[in-house]
């Protein structure tokens, strides 16, 4: 299943077509969404891009032997599911990176 347009920010990475793109524009219509190198594209093309270990770390983010941890937050992961924590406290559970780059951009103000 795809994602839906408004779960978006610019600067959002999404798979389209087995190909990693940024998102560059979002318009009125619920139903496409500008891609960088790509021009207007069709929602029901956009999905996802799983989290994984090397992607958090592509990211930023250092494992220390138990979580993936930077200055801000710290991610574990428990049956195929990544959680997010804020020092002790435990914020959600994410599957996918732009869901890891909205939670990071309210949580701390800046871009992942």
């Amino acid at each position: 299943m795809g994602i839906r347009a408004k779960e978006l920010r610019i600067g959002n990475l999404v798979n389209c077509l087995d190909e990693t793109y940024e998102v560059s524009g979002l318009g009125t219509r619920n139903d496409v969404i500008s891609l960088k190198g790509r021009n207007l594209t069709a929602m029901n093309l956009i999905n996802g891009i799983v989290i994984n270990e090397k992607l958090l770390i592509k990211l930023g983010f250092n494992f220390n032997g138990l979580n993936f941890v930077n200055q801000f937050i710290t991610i574990d992961s428990k049956d195929n599911c990544f959680r997010i924590w804020l020092g002790s406290c435990f914020v959600k559970n994410i599957k996918y990176v732009h869901e890891l780059q909205n939670l990071f951009y309210v949580l701390t103000n800046k871009e992942l």
